[in-house]
């Protein structure tokens, strides 16, 4: 795996890609939300949009993405993320990434 360095993506290129059937463009369109968009909100919602992906990629960026809110904005609909997140832990491709997401939520969110 090489190391790409996250970039910004508009929130109209990014639903673009969300559309789209390519598993790479979603992970990237993401990721680029998720670390520079400010509507946490419509991040979060994507993110949660993408939990039961069937690709596994998706479905951990998502979860990932979830964990860098609560960590960089401290703001999220905590019920609902935690919600989803405890579902998608019984995943095995998931499992790690679910608990890691959830110790960020429960850490960064009151």
């Amino acid at each position: 795996m090489k190391y790409e360095p996250i970039l910004p993506v508009a929130k109209e290129q990014a639903d673009s890609a969300f559309q789209g059937d390519s598993p790479e463009e979603i992970v990237h369109a993401l990721l680029g939300v998720a670390e520079y968009e400010s509507d946490w909100e419509w991040v979060e919602q994507r993110c949660l949009s993408f939990i039961d992906s069937p690709f596994p990629d998706v479905r951990n960026t998502a979860i990932t993405c979830l964990g860098h809110l609560a960590r960089t904005h401290r703001k999220l609909n905590k019920p609902k993320v935690l919600a989803a997140l405890t579902k998608i832990r019984a995943d095995p491709a998931c499992a790690g990434r679910a608990e890691d997401a959830i110790e960020d939520v429960e850490m960064f969110i009151q």
